[in-house]
This record gives structure tokens, sequence and C-alpha cells, in this order.
């Protein structure tokens, strides 16, 4: 969910920030693991897999306790289905305008 803050939308903070620190103000993308100190390119989403373990694209932190894999695994799945929902709606919204446009 998106606030106002004055003329300002900000974006709610993600869970995983709480384990990760953006070092480098002119680079968000480089992104480090509070847990085991590893440096790693690509943003938050790339450090969640990092901490979940998730094999093939970033070395799994061996510092992440299984709450914390918890946390994070329950996140990415509420905006998962999050996303899902959306895009089912937009589905909608788009065959229904083209249903009224008229050729």
């Amino acid at each position: 969910m998106t606030k106002l803050f004055g003329n300002i939308a900000l974006q709610p903070r993600d869970i995983a920030w709480e384990w990760a620190e953006s070092r480098d103000t002119a680079n968000k993308h480089v992104v480090h693991c509070k847990l085991c100190g590893k440096k790693m390119s690509g943003g938050i989403h790339r450090f969640k897999k990092h901490i979940m373990q998730i094999k093939g694209q970033v070395t799994s932190c061996r510092e992440a306790t299984v709450e914390i894999m918890r946390k994070i695994g329950e996140d990415m799945a509420l905006k998962n289905q999050s996303k899902s929902h959306k895009n089912h709606i937009d589905a909608i919204l788009t065959e229904v305008c083209f249903l009224h446009m008229k050729f």
C-alpha cells in the first residue's frame, strides 16, 4: 500500500531491510547482508533469495535462522498473492474496456 506524505508517494519499507542495508546512497541496488556481511548487487529481491537460500543466483546466507526465513517467505508469498490478484483485476478491466470499444 502506498502512503501519501504531502505530495510525495512513499512505498512501505520491505521487511527484508531489517537484515539488509544499502551503504551506497548513489546505488541502492548494492545490498549488504547484516547477518553474514556478504555484499551483492541486484537489490532487495535478490537479497531475499540470499536469505531464503535459493540456489542458482546467489550464495546462501549461512547465518539466516529458520525464523528469519519464515518471515521473509511469508512476506514474499503475500506479495505474490497480491500481485496475482492485481493482474487478474487488470485483465478483467482490459476485457471490459475492449468490449465497450466502438469499431
